[in-house]
């Protein structure tokens, strides 16, 4: 999964926009439950989401691949 943030300013002074990537092989339960998870509505620390985000503009589908290649590293979305 992939998580893209708008942080305007400071970041601890909140009003971020956020839209997550989760890949399209991921389990219906999986998927409902990373979506709770970035709308703040999990417990722990993560329950930060709801209070730094202003606008959560989406949760899509979409291909995702990590690749490793000697050290370097990439992350591909889409």
């Amino acid at each position: 999964m992939g998580l893209l943030l708008d942080i305007p300013g400071n970041k601890g002074r909140g009003n971020w926009k956020a839209a997550t990537f989760i890949d399209e092989r991921t389990f219906e339960t999986a998927y409902d439950a990373m979506v709770q998870i970035f709308l703040g509505k999990a417990r722990g620390t993560t329950g930060l989401f709801s209070v730094m985000g202003s606008e959560f503009v989406c949760a899509e589908r979409q291909p995702v691949l990590y690749v490793i290649k000697g050290k370097p590293r990439r992350v591909m979305i889409g």
